[in-house]
């Protein structure tokens, strides 16, 4: 039986968004979302199927605006920040 991490990883970039940059910095290639069909990662920044795995970064922001991305991303940093911390830092949904 295949190691579930391996396979979570391999599907990986089937799940990412190609060509969706702005700004020039990339954005919106890793989708949050609950449904690890459609999504990379989860509310909390977690990556779906990879228990301490978590991302935050423009990444997970579908597109940039026109103006600065860092005070959303630093929000977007709080954010998985405190998922962690709910967790208790072992990634337990």
């Amino acid at each position: 039986m295949d190691n579930p991490r391996t396979a979570a990883r391999a599907s990986l970039p089937e799940r990412t968004w190609p060509d969706r940059d702005s700004c020039y910095r990339p954005a919106g290639r890793l989708r949050m979302g609950t449904d690890p069909e459609i999504s990379v990662t989860d509310p909390g920044g977690r990556v779906h199927g990879l228990e301490n795995l978590f991302v935050s970064e423009t990444a997970l922001v579908a597109t940039i605006g026109s103006t600065s991305p860092t005070p959303t991303m630093v929000a977007l940093a709080i954010r998985v920040a405190r998922s962690i911390r709910e967790r208790g830092g072992r990634g337990e949904p």
